[in-house]
């Protein structure tokens, strides 16, 4: 790893030096991390680290793990807060909070871990105390404020790294932005017009490839009156799009409650950061995104996340991971049997359950991760779209079928989103 980072540095364009936001320290020339001593709850410790446009520190190999342990123990730390969630007793559980992957690929979990019986979340062990375990990573309670086992650790935040560039407005994880409210005064436009105010510098209407980034994007219209944004898609069919800057469509986050139709996006950014289908003649404001410098290198590619397996009912699912997509099986229709399903959503976001398909006399019950009924549904056999958002990155849904069943009971289909 460290020969591939040297020939990045070598090859990096004359002019350009990677860099990290103020107050972020870079670490291995390729880490922006920023140590904070106040103990915090988990979700508290993940929602700042949003708020900065990143996750909690994410270790992906042995140097960085020891970088990171060594950059924490000389802050102070003892016990930091990981931003890694695990939902079962192997390494195939173990989710990074980018969505880079699952810790099959590499792990340092101490002897006896990962135990979800010791909890969702994850610590490294940064002090000299822990002694052979130093560096090693472990479960520990999180999420639930009545919990009594809720742990307080101070916490190391990541960002992207990005490079110089004194020509940006904003300048975040190798690209630069430009809001209209600086291009244009505010000036709400349409689609074409929008477009050819990003291409006088250089740049495109803006492509999102992550939930980290639409994060990072809803904060720059944090305390402004702007609603919603024009985003740089264009529709090639009726529910597919491409952005027009020629990079992969590889992050969708489309509102499954919408019901709108149009050939271009718009950003929420007042809300949950949602995106609805709108006429590209509507005039809003909008963002340009241009990337400062090409990509040298690509990282080796994470393991994959393990298939859901389904049981005998073909309905039971032990884990599905956000964003996905469950329903009463086959497609449109009702099982014979109780169907249960644990839903999963990377550590930082809550899941958002969106129920866009309900034609059935049956019983739909969420609970949370500790077993309290959040949501019961039932007694209407055609009920108009809805949705639910859980506490935390854990629920558990139970769906009763009807008994007698009828022929006009098709089930329910829903789409599960990190919130």
């Amino acid at each position: 790893m460290l020969l591939v980072i040297l020939l990045f540095l070598s090859l990096l364009p004359s002019g350009l030096c990677i860099l990290c936001r103020s107050d972020y320290t870079l670490i291995n020339n390729q880490l922006c991390l920023k140590y904070v001593s106040t103990p915090a709850q988990h979700s508290v410790a993940e929602n700042n680290c949003k708020l900065d446009g990143g996750t909690l520190v994410t270790v992906k190999n042995i140097i960085d793990n020891v970088a990171i342990t060594n950059f924490a123990r000389a802050a102070g730390g003892t016990e930091i807060w990981m931003g890694l969630s695990i939902f079962g007793n192997s390494v195939a559980y173990g989710y990074f909070d980018d969505a880079s992957g699952i810790t099959v690929y590499f792990n340092n979990y101490a002897p006896g871990y990962p135990s979800i019986s010791s909890g969702f979340c994850a610590t490294m062990l940064v002090a000299d105390s822990f002694g052979a375990n130093q560096g090693k990573w472990r479960n520990a309670n999180c999420n639930h404020q009545n919990n009594p086992a809720i742990k307080s650790f101070p916490y190391v935040c990541e960002v992207p790294p990005t490079y110089s560039a004194s020509s940006c407005e904003i300048n975040y994880g190798g690209n630069c932005y430009w809001r209209s409210k600086t291009l244009v005064n505010g000036a709400m436009m349409n689609f074409v017009d929008a477009t050819a105010v990003c291409a006088q510098r250089g740049a495109k209407l803006v492509s999102i490839h992550s939930k980290i980034e639409a994060d990072f994007i809803k904060q720059l219209y944090k305390g402004t009156n702007v609603k919603a944004i024009m985003l740089g898609a264009q529709a090639v069919s009726n529910t597919t799009y491409i952005w027009t800057d020629g990079t992969p469509y590889n992050f969708n986050y489309i509102n499954p409650l919408t019901f709108q139709t149009g050939g271009c996006l718009m950003m929420e950014v007042g809300g949950y950061g949602m995106w609805n289908q709108i006429d590209c003649t509507r005039k809003l404001d909008f963002l340009c995104k241009k990337k400062i410098a090409p990509t040298i290198f690509a990282l080796p590619k994470r393991a994959p996340i393990p298939p859901v397996i389904l049981d005998s009912s073909n309905c039971n699912q032990d884990y599905v991971m956000a964003s996905n997509t469950f329903s009463s099986y086959p497609a449109y229709d009702t099982p014979s049997v109780v169907c249960r399903w644990q839903l999963l959503a990377f550590g930082p976001y809550r899941v958002g359950i969106f129920v866009d398909f309900w034609q059935t006399n049956g019983a739909l019950d969420v609970y949370d991760e500790f077993g309290t009924n959040i949501g019961h549904y039932d007694g209407v056999l055609n009920r108009y779209p809805f949705s639910l958002i859980t506490p935390f990155n854990v629920a558990k849904v139970t769906f009763t079928p009807a008994n007698p069943g009828t022929s006009n009971d098709k089930g329910f289909h829903a789409v599960i989103l990190p919130i």
